[in-house]
């Protein structure tokens, strides 16, 4: 077997034990003897929990227990949860296997109760962990438990089929009906019921109440700090960087940080957290500006539209019952404790509640009617004409926000307090853990009898932040050059010079920012990149110099690689090794025999390994990268310089100095392999459902379903254009 090829192959069987991607394990139930009543033998630890609700009846609740800390070497991905019919473990019986479950923030087990909850209802689990992958599967992924995946999420871009608003969407899939979530914005533009009626309706094209002034929770009032009318937590404001922090089968988290109008950095005066579960959502603001008002606002038409038919139910208010929602105008005073409205769609048999953990004031507009269009305008701590004192300081307030398909006022006063309380453990109910057991005869792979089905044992995907769309160029001196949506926010030119060459430029998550890189490991930070994490200060080898670099899926961090396979970590940056750490089968340090120098690594979705590319074309893998092919072995008409992993994360491509691409397990895209070139390819970077191509002339190919948005071909730079990124 060719050298090269060999190296690639062994290094990706040496790390296959650090590899967190998805994998098929075949297995049958245990025949050894686990524990009397331990339903899940190949888990080496589990808490028994009992969830005891309150006298308020729930749909599809979420508990919440703390993830053990002892022993620490419990695995967050392998967690399962089953429900039993009792504690005793000489008599329970196993009520459900594939209870839908997920950790978020590596500290905290959330799982869902599948259906009606009802008042004062108790019911058991066992909560299963493990240390070892291969022991211990996570949630298993049944067709039955797929159907009671209660959220899932899609990143639309702007001219993706089913987004109907124009600019790219988070779109969330519950069980009462769709949210669309704008991250440059950090607000809602839609909530779509299984009806397909647009409960929001923002639309950037309609002017006012007609579309724009629309959307969740809207809920900055410092409008001439962020130069527009709408600000920070406004769909289209785009003064807003929105990342996903937590997500899986029942919830998905985003966290919203406020933006500096000028320069488009993360000013950190404001952050909220938007938490879309089974059947609600929940805002809070988790850092305000101190003495600053704000407020968590509804507008938008109930039901698609404003009609004489539909209601309003405001709490304490003429004992619950319905008015007429175009002829009320309630303001100056607090609703009847505990706040919430029902805004009840008069076609339909449902209804939007929303409520509050505290009882703020509240000002409700309903009929707000242009030539353009009409709104709903309902909010918690919103001021008007008749009352200005409403507004909210500071933090501690939580809104929520749900479907429900009723119209009875009794119903609908139950479900705004499921809503309000939260998850069971954290409110809303008790979730009670006993002390954690140990099993102790724990089947290993060896004990277990032969396979009889094949499951697929998943860990949630990490849905990277929104970026825009468009690209930039770096070249030899340090000049960038913008293209379509990306913004110019500096170069490493005049006071931000480099003392080195640079080779590279990343972008961040947002791509509101980015980094520029030396071939000295010195780096130039630029919107909103984080510019305090340094560049490398460890020796390199003589001849060795910094050949690319890799952020985290935060942003909070980079990986620094260099041309002999080296990698160094800053921030949240994870270690997986490098070519220093491996050797091969004679007991030779990888980076020491490289047949070409590394040109290119790409850290992987989850922020949990990357791939190293040399430019003879072999692959080396970390963490959880997985190996699907190199070149290392093949003669090649020029160097290898780039490589982009598949979208779907299974396979990748490689690219050459001629244009040449080479697909493993990937679809094949395009190339310019058999097209004669100006200048070399000297880089490729992920866009859309493929990858752009640049040459060293500044020349740009597309091969991706994103549009073209040009180049320097036809107006070269005097230097080499080094990199590109999107």
């Amino acid at each position: 077997m060719p050298a090269s090829i060999r190296r690639s192959r062994v290094i990706a069987l040496l790390l296959a034990g650090l590899t967190l991607a998805v994998v098929a394990i075949g297995f049958s139930p245990s025949s050894s003897a686990a524990p009397v009543g331990w339903h899940e033998g190949r888990h080496t630890h589990r808490i028994i929990v009992t969830v005891t609700n309150d006298a308020t009846p729930k749909v599809d609740a979420l508990v919440e227990v703390g993830f053990p800390t002892n022993p620490a070497n419990l695995l967050p991905e392998t967690v399962r949860v089953t429900e039993v019919s009792s504690t005793d473990p000489t008599t329970n019986v196993e009520v459900e296997a594939d209870v839908p479950v997920q950790v978020d923030g590596g500290d905290t087990v959330v799982f869902m109760i599948d259906g009606a909850l009802g008042a004062n209802e108790t019911r058991f689990f066992h909560v299963y962990f493990g240390s070892d992958r291969a022991q211990s599967p996570g949630f298993i992924d049944t067709t039955a438990a797929a159907t009671k995946r209660a959220v899932s999420v899609t990143l639309l871009s702007a001219t993706a089929a089913g987004n109907p608003y124009g600019v790219a969407m988070y779109e969330i899939e519950t069980r009462a009906g769709t949210w669309y979530f704008d991250p440059n914005g950090g607000g809602f533009a839609g909530l779509v019921d299984a009806d397909d009626n647009d409960w929001i309706g923002w639309d950037p094209d309609l002017p006012d109440e007609g579309g724009e002034f629309r959307g969740i929770p809207k809920a900055r009032l410092d409008t001439a700090e962020y130069g527009n009318d709408e600000g920070p937590f406004s769909p289209g404001s785009n003064d807003t960087l929105s990342n996903i922090v937590d997500q899986g089968p029942v919830r998905v988290t985003f966290r919203s940080q406020s933006r500096d109008f000028a320069d488009l950095s993360v000013d950190g005066n404001w952050v909220a957290e938007f938490a879309v579960g089974p059947r609600s959502m929940t805002f809070e603001m988790t850092t305000a500006q101190s003495g600053v008002e704000w407020r968590s606002l509804y507008q938008g038409e109930p039901g698609g539209s404003l009609t004489n038919a539909d209601q309003i139910i405001l709490s304490g208010q003429n004992g619950n019952a319905p008015t007429q929602l175009n002829l009320t105008n309630f303001s100056g005073a607090s609703l009847g404790s505990p706040e919430w409205a029902a805004f009840l769609d008069g076609p339909t048999t449902r209804s939007l509640v929303v409520s509050a953990t505290t009882n703020p004031e509240v000002d409700l507009a309903t009929s707000r009617t242009t030539a353009e269009g009409s709104t709903t305008i309902f909010g918690f701590g919103r001021a008007s004409s008749a009352q200005n004192s409403h507004e909210l300081t500071g933090t501690g307030d939580v809104f929520t926000y749900g479907l429900v398909d009723s119209k009875t006022s009794g119903t609908l006063e139950a479900r705004a307090n499921d809503f309000r309380a939260g998850a069971i453990g954290d409110g809303g109910g008790t979730a009670t853990a006993a002390a954690i057991e140990v099993n102790t005869d724990v089947d290993t792979p060896d004990d277990a009898p032969e396979a009889t089905t094949t499951t697929v044992i998943t860990t949630p995907d990490t849905i990277p932040p929104l970026p825009l769309s468009g690209y930039r160029l770096l070249d030899q001196r340090g000049d960038v050059y913008v293209f379509g949506e990306a913004t110019f926010l500096g170069e490493a030119r005049g006071d931000n010079a480099l003392p080195g060459t640079p080779v590279d430029i990343e972008s961040t998550p947002s791509n509101r920012g980015y980094w520029i890189i030396d071939d000295q490991g010195n780096i130039r930070a630029f919107g909103d990149a984080t510019n305090a994490l340094g560049g490398v200060t460890t020796a390199l080898d003589p001849g060795e110099t910094v050949s690319t670099m890799s952020a985290t899926p935060t942003g909070g961090g980079y990986w620094i690689f260099t041309t002999k396979g080296r990698v160094l970590t800053f921030g949240d940056a994870g270690d997986f090794q490098d070519l220093f750490d491996i050797t091969d089968a004679n007991g030779n340090v990888i980076a020491n025999i490289l047949n070409g120098p590394i040109v290119d690594s790409v850290a992987t979705p989850s922020g949990n390994g990357y791939w190293m590319v040399g430019s003879d074309g072999g692959v080396f893998t970390f963490g959880d990268a997985q190996f699907f092919g190199s070149m290392g072995s093949t003669p090649l008409n020029q160097p290898v310089n780039g490589l982009v992993p598949d979208p779907d994360n299974v396979g990748y491509w490689l690219v050459a100095g001629d244009g040449g691409v080479f697909a493993f397990d990937a679809e094949f895209r395009g190339s310019m392999g058999s097209i004669p070139l100006n200048r070399p390819v000297v880089g490729m970077v992920s866009y859309g459902n493929g990858y752009l191509m640049v040459g060293a002339d500044g020349g740009v190919f597309n091969f991706s379903d994103l549009p073209f948005d040009g180049s320097l071909g036809d107006n070269p730079p005097t230097v080499p254009v080094v990199a590109i990124t999107a």
